[in-house]
């Protein structure tokens, strides 16, 4: 009895036991699963394609940015604008010392280089992502890193240009204020929609996204340049005609 007993009760423990110990991998499983579905999680924004979660489940979401509330785009559009507006009426209107306006024209290429320098690194390095040379997250640094710099010259552009006293009634002075303002407002409508796109994961490629995506960067970067080179070369020929 004694020893039917002790086997009993030595068979009892090793079940015990190995229900025990099957929790643990039951927990590490279930976390493996959560782990590879946070693709698939992120992809309910509707930016992340479903056909490249595969290729990226595997690669951990970059941390994402926080969004901007609704009301903030159209705010910042209507500042930008009212901003362009005030420089512009203030250039035309006023005139100043001609010593106040020599070194309003150094702020102006200081400015000038400072941001168009900035932008053209980070379109170059959105370029390399375009073809498959560089990753997401790189992009999202470097933006991180070259926004003040960007939009600190975009404010002395506006600053400094309303001191230089421009010439509005000519058409290609007309032609590079339109291509600032457009500067301006392409710059802010990307802010929300970069964000959207950082906060995918680090290995999207730009084959993964869908069609409407890979035109409006497209466009956007396009527009950067196209607007930030009209504005250079019309820069330089005015100041060619004045000197």
């Amino acid at each position: 009895m004694s020893s039917s007993t002790t086997i009993g009760h030595h068979r009892a423990a090793t079940v015990r036991t190995g229900r025990r110990s099957a929790h643990p991998s039951a927990v590490a499983k279930n976390t493996g699963a959560v782990g590879r579905q946070a693709p698939v999680i992120a992809a309910a924004s509707g930016l992340v394609p479903t056909s490249g979660i595969a290729a990226n489940a595997a690669t951990p979401i970059s941390s994402a940015p926080r969004r901007l509330p609704p009301f903030a785009t159209p705010l910042l559009v209507l500042a930008v604008a009212a901003a362009w507006i005030a420089s512009v009426s203030i250039g035309s209107t006023i005139t100043v010392d001609p010593l106040i306006s020599r070194f309003a024209v150094i702020i102006h290429i200081m400015s000038l280089v400072l941001s168009f320098g900035a932008i053209l690194l980070l379109d170059w390095v959105g370029f390399l992502w375009l073809t498959g040379r560089r990753r997401l997250h790189e992009t999202s640094r470097l933006e991180s890193a070259a926004g003040p710099l960007i939009w600190g010259g975009m404010a002395g552009l506006l600053a400094s240009g309303a001191l230089v006293h421009p010439d509005i009634t000519s058409p290609i002075t007309q032609l590079k204020l339109g291509a600032i303002l457009a500067l301006l407002l392409n710059g802010i409508l990307l802010i929300p929609f970069m964000r959207r796109l950082h906060a995918m994961p680090q290995g999207t490629r730009f084959a993964d996204l869908p069609r409407r995506i890979h035109v409006r960067l497209i466009a956007c970067l396009t527009i950067s340049q196209v607007s930030w080179w009209t504005a250079i070369v019309i820069g330089f020929i005015n100041s060619a005609i004045r000197g």
